[in-house]
């Protein structure tokens, strides 16, 4: 995947960011497989945030270890590998 240039599209563009759940390699397996090579989605096990104003907002597990929706620096959620934007 080629790096997203977020300095060439509008201000107050939103973002959706997919990752696959975790940094095990059995869950990037299952994803290349149900997605035939990244090609057509089938299924899988993803994680999604939204990026709005420069902030990814996404609900899951937060700093302090409890859940709900919290914000990371867009496209770098460290829970989750591989992010692709669209």
């Amino acid at each position: 995947y080629e790096l997203l240039d977020v300095g060439s599209l509008p201000s107050g563009i939103v973002l959706v960011h997919v990752y696959d759940v975790g940094d095990e390699e059995v869950i990037k397996k299952v994803n290349r497989i149900s997605t035939v090579g990244d090609k057509v989605l089938i299924g899988g096990v993803y994680h999604a945030g939204v990026e709005v104003y420069g902030h990814e907002w996404a609900f899951g597990f937060t700093e302090d270890g409890s859940t709900g929706v919290c914000s990371y620096v867009p496209r770098c959620n460290v829970h989750h590998s591989g992010a692709v934007g669209v």
